[in-house]
Formats: C-alpha cells, structure tokens, sequence
C-alpha cells in the first residue's frame, strides 16, 4: 500500500515561524529614508455639502509637506467597478468617514496636528438609513449624476439603486406552480465588518522616471497594481507591489485602499508617503461593541 506524505499529516504553515518569532514584515513596518506620515481628515456628518474647506493653517504647520483637497486631485473617483467613490470629496459628503482632506507631514504627531487644524463647514442634507426608504420616491438622491459615473450600468428607474443582478435559471413560473411548498419572507441582518487584526496599511515611493513602488497589506498585490496604474494612467509595469506579510482580510482587502491618497501625497511632496489606518472602538446600539476605522475625525 503507498504512504501518503501529506494526506492524514499535520503540516505546518508555512509562515508559521517567521511569525510567532516577530520576523514578518508588515505594511506598517516598512520605514524608507524620508517618508511622511499621513493622516486623512474624515466627514463627521452621514450627508452634506460641503461650504468651506480651510486648509492655510494646517500647510503653514510645523513639518507639513503637503495638504491635500478633493479639488487638488481633480474630482477622481473610484471603485471596483462603479466609480461612485470620491478619492477625496470636493463639494459632498456620503457617509460618516468620507474622506476630504489628506496631509503628510514628517511625523504621525506633525500629521495629526495639522489635521486637527483643517476647519470644514458643512451645510447638512437629510440622510436615510433604511433600505426600503431609501428606494422609495421620497428619498433624497445620493448621487443625481450616477449616469455619467466611469462603470455605471443601465439600471431600473429605482432612486439610489446603483446596481443589480438578475440571475434566472429555468422555467421560474413552473417551479412555483409544481412547488409542494412556496415560502416567502424577508430575512435582514445587522451591518458586520470583517474584523481582521491588522488596519489597512501602505507605502508609497516614486522613483525616477516615476516608476512606483507599493508596500501594502491589501491582499491582491496584481490587482492593486493593475488598479493604480489605471488611475494615474500609467503602464501596468510602471507600478510595482512588493510582497509583504498581510495580517488578515477575508475580502476587505482585495481592492485599492489608502494607496491612491498616499500615491498623490508622494508626488505632492517629493517623498514617499505612509498612511496607517488607526482602529477605534464605540459603544453602538444594544449595547453591542462595533469596530471601526470611521469614528475618528483623522485616520
């Protein structure tokens, strides 16, 4: 009879090791000659427009290199594939932690300082939180000019629905009719966030010949790539994701994060840019604990 070598064995993980002995590199610990630290100041409202976005203070701070505003980067958006998502807003925000501002300065304490000096009025719109209002004609329009969004399909005339599937296989009507039982309901569930241990984390540095070099704990290093250099219109070889220890994701970081913001602090500073997104916790409804990187002013 052949003895299996790997079958009914324990095997050890591979990266094993190197872990419990602290010897995994991380996203936040890569450190490059030079590099600015990132804070990003977030909305503390669900809905508004934005009506003053006073930065003088903050690029006036001590150790600041760079500050920037959704209408220095020029109204970019993204998304997996509905581009729906302002890189930095420049006249609305969507939810509590849309991102508006961002400044890189030589320290985690200079960056936050200065964020702590970005002062934004808000004008506030009405704001839903239910599903069904939401796609009811009384709701407000999140995004009145979907259509002209870069991946927006052709959807039903529904407010705020942004995308659908209809999967069909079959003969439906006959089902139903030949089911012994057809039961109906609508099944809801709370809001969940992955959890990982580790918040997302990168680094950015722009070479010569503005080649870039990505340190990140996205969990999809080929489509980080692939997404940035679509972004900042460059050739996919022109960007290069250095492979570092990711310390959890389940899905949540599968796609481009921080990365965008820190690419255009670079080139704003000439220096290579961190951004580490900072965990807090609140006490939520039924007394339930929720994680989240949102409840903070700057992360």
């Amino acid at each position: 009879m052949q003895q299996l070598r790997v079958v009914g064995t324990d095997v050890p993980r591979i990266e094993g090791r190197a872990k419990v002995r602290g010897a995994s590199r991380y996203a936040v610990d890569v450190a490059l000659p030079g590099m600015l630290w990132a804070r990003v100041v977030r909305s503390q409202v669900p809905h508004a427009r934005l009506t003053r976005i006073d930065t003088s203070a903050a690029r006036a701070a001590p150790g600041v290199h760079a500050v920037l505003t959704g209408a220095d980067l020029g109204g970019v958006r993204v998304g997996v594939a509905l581009k729906d998502m302002p890189l930095l807003c420049t006249d609305t925000v969507r939810y509590v932690g849309d991102p508006i501002v961002a400044v890189a300065a030589d320290s985690p304490r200079h960056a936050s300082e200065a964020a702590e000096l970005i002062e934004i009025e808000y004008e506030e719109l009405p704001a839903v939180f239910d599903t069904d209002l939401a796609t009811s004609d009384a709701a407000p329009l999140l995004h009145p000019d979907r259509g002209s969004y870069a991946g927006a399909p052709e959807l039903p005339p529904v407010p705020n629905l942004q995308g659908y599937n209809v999967i069909q296989k079959g003969d439906l009507e006959q089902g139903f009719r030949e089911a012994d039982l057809v039961f109906e309901h609508t099944f809801r569930t709370p809001a969940s966030h992955q959890g990982y241990i580790e918040p997302r984390a990168c680094v950015v540095e722009i070479r010569e010949a503005d080649n870039v070099r990505v340190w990140s704990s996205c969990q999809s290093p080929y489509a980080l790539r692939d997404a940035l250099a679509r972004l900042i219109d460059q050739p996919a070889d022109k960007v290069v994701v250095e492979a570092v220890t990711v310390g959890g994701s389940f899905g949540a970081k599968g796609s481009l994060g921080p990365e965008a913001i820190a690419y255009f602090l670079a080139r704003a500073s000439g220096r290579s840019a961190s951004i580490q997104r900072r965990r807090s916790w609140c006490r939520a409804r039924r007394s339930s604990w929720v994680q989240s990187c949102f409840w903070r002013r700057c992360c």
